[in-house]
């Protein structure tokens, strides 16, 4: 087995290890995650939905502290807009899973490529990539999108 396929079979791997947590979500549509932020962070999401584009910098709203309104801003801009353009073909769940996902791979191969960046020989680095997946707080606090 070559260099190339070896490589391609771990980012299968380490793809589907890092799905494994939010296997429910993405299978049956159940919000993913365990931390105490996980609904209110949702609902960020789908506030920034209602809100548009204003809600990224900061925007007066009527939705937050109805009637009165208050000032929002979502704290996790990126993870907010993938949600609210999944969230409409894919359900509340399934939409916080795929983005869920997307981040601790992004982070995976973040550790790769900073490895890769100090020098770090290939095999190691693929070692590096497996890194964040070790510890349960990073599955814990998964559905917190940030």
């Amino acid at each position: 087995m070559g260099q190339r396929s070896k490589s391609l079979l771990f980012w299968v791997a380490l793809s589907l290890v890092a799905g494994w947590p939010v296997r429910d979500g993405l299978l049956h549509g159940e919000i993913p995650g365990a931390g105490p932020d996980v609904i209110s962070t949702l609902w960020g999401m789908w506030w920034l939905q209602q809100q548009g584009a204003s809600g990224l910098a900061g925007a007066e709203s009527f939705v937050l502290n109805f009637p009165y309104g208050a000032y929002g801003v979502v704290l996790s801009p990126i993870s907010a807009v993938l949600w609210a353009l999944t969230e409409p073909f894919l359900g509340e769940g399934r939409a916080l899973a795929l983005v869920s996902w997307i981040q601790v791979m992004a982070i995976c191969v973040g550790c790769y490529l900073l490895s890769r960046q100090a020098k770090v020989r290939p095999n190691f680095a693929f070692i590096a990539a497996l890194v964040p997946l070790v510890g349960s707080y990073l599955f814990f606090g998964i559905g917190e999108g940030s």
